[in-house]
């Protein structure tokens, strides 16, 4: 009787302790969607940015960075497009397209965040195309300018497998991750001797001809409040599971 009672206090406290380090996570999530709007409200009009200031770029660095209007000249990189698998736009699903963009300077290059494009879900549509990275390849001009918002949060979603294979379908991911972006730019001629920026642009001067919709970072001003209201939620679930655990071990020591 005595071990049952110790697992289940054990188990209710590592469930307290999960809601409330999940509260504490929507907390930061709220402090982190709260600064991204301030900045979205503040600078309209996007900063001509200097590469040579970011070679020696930390992630710290790239923080400060987070949510700025910017503007980058450079060159695209062929053969160096992902697609981000199951994003929808207004309710349809298709990609977020992402292209290695490298910078004036040529010893750095970034990760870009071109659009939205229309894709099936899943297995639905002939993915040859998508695996081998052949669509939406940015124009191939000698220069470009890009000009975008600034993020370094790659938003990864929950990944229901460890399967490699299953989280990347050649040019088709589930997910980002900085380490699988690294992986990829060493098999690509013209990037494994360059740097990473340790952030993405979403890129805001979408032309209609790249036949990409616009998915520039948007926050609605309220947006803070809902993960307040599930942060106070969690507490209230690991209060409830302190006091069950209270009321068990009372109702097991009046049976004794």
């Amino acid at each position: 009787m005595k071990e049952v009672l110790n697992f289940r206090n054990i188990l209710l406290g590592l469930l307290a302790a999960l809601c409330f380090t999940l509260s504490l996570w929507q907390i930061n999530r709220a402090e982190y969607k709260d600064e991204i709007f301030k900045k979205l409200s503040t600078q309209n009009t996007p900063k001509n940015v200097n590469a040579k200031n970011w070679l020696d770029m930390t992630e710290q660095e790239a923080l400060s960075l987070r949510g700025k209007l910017i503007t980058l000249d450079g060159n695209w990189v062929p053969n160096a497009t992902i697609y981000l698998d199951n994003r929808s736009y207004d309710g349809v699903p298709g990609v977020h397209v992402m292209s290695a963009f490298s910078l004036d300077e040529g010893k750095l290059f970034l990760w870009v965040n071109r659009g939205w494009a229309l894709k099936g879900p899943g297995q639905i549509d002939g993915n040859s195309a998508f695996k081998k990275g052949e669509l939406y390849q940015p124009v191939s001009i000698n220069k470009s300018l890009i000009v975008g918002r600034v993020e370094t949060d790659l938003m990864r979603r929950i990944e229901l497998s460890g399967d490699e294979n299953l989280m990347r379908e050649g040019h088709i991911w589930q997910n980002l991750t900085w380490e699988r972006l690294d992986k990829f730019a060493k098999g690509i001629p013209g990037l494994s001797e360059k740097k990473r920026l340790p952030l993405v642009v979403w890129m805001t001067n979408v032309s209609e001809e790249s036949g990409l919709k616009r998915v520039e970072l948007e926050l609605d001003e309220n947006e803070k409040f809902k993960h307040l209201s599930y942060a106070v939620q969690w507490v209230f679930f690991g209060i409830m599971a302190i006091v069950l655990a209270f009321t068990l071990n009372r109702k097991s020591k009046n049976v004794d």
